[in-house]
């Protein structure tokens, strides 16, 4: 089953996408970069394209794979989100991120560290 065949969001995609998500820890031969850059929205393919012919000069000047390992592991975290939120939930996520990152505003609809402690202390609690 080829990845660029799976509809954003389904179960299958979010599978196959999870075995790069720590690519640094798997057998090379597992890796797929034409599967990662197949998970990404389009908007996102020239970037990891651009980092990923840097990353190849890299590794050839300094014959070390670790920032291959590396960008494919980030980038295959970008692929599941999309997998996982689908495109238009992915691209949500990443505007909401943007205007916080450009704001600095708190997420909507979110709560304090000591208000998730006491939200955890009070379900601990009625627990019995």
């Amino acid at each position: 089953m080829s990845t660029s065949s799976i509809s954003a969001g389904s179960a299958d995609r979010r599978v196959e996408l999870r075995e790069f998500v720590n690519v640094a820890q798997r057998p090379f031969g597992e890796i797929s970069p034409a599967k990662i850059r197949a998970g990404l929205v389009p908007e996102e393919q020239a970037d990891f394209d651009e980092a990923w012919r840097a990353a190849c000069l890299a590794a050839a000047e300094t014959r070390d794979l670790t920032g291959l390992l590396k960008l494919l592991e980030s980038w295959g975290v970008h692929a599941l989100l999309a997998a996982d939120l689908g495109v238009d939930g992915y691209r949500n996520l990443l505007a909401d991120a943007e205007e916080r990152f450009r704001t600095g505003a708190e997420p909507t609809g979110g709560m304090s560290g000591e208000q998730m402690k006491a939200m955890i202390a009070e379900r601990l609690r009625n627990r019995g």
